[in-house]
């Protein structure tokens, strides 16, 4: 789920909450993709403290937006070949997803 998704995120990327100027300025680099619009808006959201819609927004109007066309003909990315729904981001839930796609692979 995205808000499992935005959770782990969080906690995984903490320096961004902790210099959000840093982070502002990587989004400029999306300016031309997602227009000065979609980044006002994430930029608001990192001025307010709104970590959790920031990530929620930030996966599903850019980040998904761009694996969502992986298999298309000018994609660098191929179409899955498979995908797992996790519960969490638990270390176990992790592991368990690996463990399926190394069987499978072989």
């Amino acid at each position: 789920p995205i808000t499992k998704r935005a959770d782990f995120l969080l906690n995984d990327y903490p320096h961004f909450t902790q210099q959000p100027e840093i982070l502002k300025s990587l989004l400029e680099r999306l300016l031309k993709l997602r227009g000065h619009d979609q980044i006002n808006i994430w930029h608001e959201q990192i001025n307010s403290g709104k970590w959790s819609e920031f990530v929620t927004s930030i996966l599903s109007d850019h980040y998904d937006l761009v694996y969502r066309r992986a298999g298309d003909e000018r994609s660098n990315y191929s179409a899955p070949v498979v995908t797992f729904k996790l519960n969490d981001f638990s270390a176990r839930e992790l592991s368990d997803a690996a463990e399926k796609l190394i069987t499978q692979s072989q």
